[in-house]
């Protein structure tokens, strides 16, 4: 990123998101697979706690907004 001054780096929730990032900007994205629900459990059992927000359940549209 130094020869690059004008990159950013950013990490944003869902997949539409991601995609319009993509061509608004003419950036490049990389979409990982998610985790599914039944897997946290045995994922922090077998490699310990996960670092602060890092884990989230539900659609990104849905955490949009809190109460």
């Amino acid at each position: 990123m130094k020869g690059h001054p004008g990159v950013t780096v950013d990490y944003i929730h869902g997949e539409e998101a991601l995609a319009s990032i993509v061509k608004e900007r003419g950036a490049i994205g990389f979409l990982f697979p998610g985790m599914e629900k039944e897997q946290l459990f045995p994922a922090v059992q077998e490699k310990g706690a996960l670092p602060r927000k890092t884990f989230s359940m539900g659609e990104a549209r849905d955490k949009r907004y809190y109460l």
